[in-house]
């Protein structure tokens, strides 16, 4: 089994409208650890971990955001594997912009 960790940087509508609930569901349907936050410039940061079909499938979530939030971009990177067992938690904001 393939494990892949990948950082992705959500643009849009995607503060204040229920976004990181819906990552962290997505993210524990499928499986995958990490965390998502908002970020202060406006987007939204998540860390994936899991198998390659897994992560894809919350990459695939992260398109679409939950009903009231508008995604305009996302950025993936690949991200260095990190040991979050098998949590997915929403992390509090970010002073910094994420890059």
């Amino acid at each position: 089994m393939s494990l892949l960790c990948r950082r992705c940087l959500v643009s849009g509508l995607v503060q204040g409208v229920g976004y990181r609930v819906f990552v962290q569901d997505a993210a524990i349907r499928e499986k995958v650890s990490g965390y998502v936050r908002n970020l202060v410039d406006g987007r939204v940061e998540t860390v994936l971990s899991g198998t390659i079909e897994s992560v894809e499938r919350v990459e695939q979530a992260l398109q679409l955001g939950p009903a009231g939030s508008r995604v305009d971009r996302v950025d993936v990177t690949d991200h260095a594997v990190e040991a979050f067992g098998e949590v997915f938690e929403i992390r509090a904001t970010t002073r910094r912009t994420g890059e």
